[in-house]
């Protein structure tokens, strides 16, 4: 009797007896078989690129007996997995720019070993990496000196690098523009890394503009206003007077506080500007102009009217001075004596005018009117004594008027005489 199952491992028995024809039975046998393998799995069939760029690890894919062991060993690490189904797939890891020799064993469940091995060939074709330092693009201004900030190089696989990169630069802060710094460095397996850095030279400094003359003018009023300009420099254009724009409110006809606005733009559009102030200012004085004789004489007691006076103005309407004329005078129409009338003026700004004086004269220039008492021809008796009848008199301005009678009467002497009156 036999328990020998060849598709299974394990210990079996087979067990012989022996009967003879008097039916006596044989003590027992036993004989134990023990299935075991010893075969070795199939050799794993790989099916793997050999070289490669730049990797760290790789999939190794194959087939083998169904549940086997697959082990890989090589390159950085062991790595194990199982062909489940008869396939299998499983990551390595690799030594960079390096060539890997890897063996694939397959181990079945008895512990029998076959192998496959595989060359995979990492290659380098990464480039160093290159890092400009600072800024990037950078701006510098026209004509200060400019030193580069330089970079730093790191290679996968060489580390750092910064050492051996080169660098060209076109740069020139003398004219504005757009510039290049270039960098480059190779690494072992030859491949180059590059980069760049972009250099703008501008011009940032405002031009110079300088106001010829004083920026605070006073002018007179009515006057021609020509103005004196300006003139400009540039750090980089140089000369750029031309380029000026002068933008005038000046109005020399009108009293006020007026601007001339100068602005310029270099080549780079940075602006200057300027202002001069001017003043319209009323600076002349009037001029008073009297109305007749600068001396008049004038009747005693009669009422004295001036004649009054006119005035001029650079500016104010001859209207609106005369009106502002104002008038100081001492005549006393009833008193003999000389007098002044004295005129003044002050125009909008304030400017006096000078002072005109009329001396006015009040003088008594009307005869006494006489009139006589009686008749102007008498006759008088011979050696008697004459008695005159007088006369009277009268004066506009004087009420008591003296007269003053000379007589050449003799009345011892016949003839014909005169008495007079003054």
């Amino acid at each position: 009797t036999s328990t020998v199952n060849t598709n299974i491992l394990g210990l079996y028995e087979v067990r012989y007896t022996s009967r003879d024809a008097s039916g006596n039975v044989s003590e027992e046998i036993l004989r134990e078989v023990r299935v075991v393998d010893t075969i070795a799995p199939e050799a794993p069939v790989l099916s793997t690129t050999s070289t490669i760029l730049n990797a760290d690890s790789i999939t190794i894919t194959g087939t083998a007996e169904t549940d086997a062991t697959i082990t890989i060993t090589g390159g950085l690490a062991t790595a194990t997995g199982t062909a489940t189904g008869g396939n299998f797939s499983i990551s390595v890891n690799l030594t960079q720019n390096a060539t890997n020799t890897l063996s694939v064993t397959a181990t079945d469940s008895s512990n029998n070993i076959s192998s496959s091995s595989v060359v995979v060939i990492v290659e380098d074709s990464t480039p160093p990496a290159i890092t400009v330092t600072g800024n990037n693009p950078e701006t510098i201004e026209v004509f200060s000196p400019y030193t580069d900030g330089g970079a730093t190089a790191m290679d996968s696989q060489a580390g750092d690098l910064t050492a051996s990169i080169s660098s060209s630069s076109d740069v020139n802060t003398g004219i504005k523009g757009f510039y290049s710094v270039l960098y480059s460095v190779g690494d072992a397996a030859g491949n180059i890394g590059t980069s760049s850095r972009a250099v703008d030279v501008v011009d940032t400094t405002l031009p110079t503009l300088m106001i010829t003359g004083s920026s605070t003018l006073t002018i007179e009023v009515g006057s021609a206003y020509e103005d004196a300009g300006a003139t400009a420099n540039d750090n980089y254009d140089n000369d750029i007077t031309g380029s000026i724009v002068a933008t005038s409110t000046v109005d020399a006809n009108v009293l006020g506080t007026y601007f001339v606005d100068y602005s310029v733009r270099d080549s780079s559009n940075n602006l200057a500007t300027g202002t001069r102030t001017v003043e319209v200012k009323d600076t002349t004085i009037p001029v008073i102009m009297l109305t007749g004789t600068s001396s008049v004489t004038h009747e005693a007691g009669t009422p004295y009217i001036d004649a009054g006076a006119t005035a001029s103005d650079n500016y104010d309407a001859t209207s609106t001075i005369t009106a502002a004329i104002t008038t100081t005078s001492t005549v006393n129409a009833n008193a003999i004596g000389d007098y002044e009338v004295r005129y003044n003026v002050l125009d909008s700004s304030q400017n006096v005018a000078e002072e005109v004086v009329r001396i006015v004269l009040v003088r008594d220039t009307l005869l006494p009117t006489i009139s006589l008492l009686g008749t102007a021809s008498t006759t008088a008796e011979f050696r008697s004594v004459y008695t005159d009848a007088g006369a009277t008199s009268t004066d506009f301005f004087d009420p008591n008027p003296v007269i003053t009678a000379t007589s050449t009467v003799n009345t011892n002497i016949l003839g014909l005489y005169e008495v007079r009156y003054t």
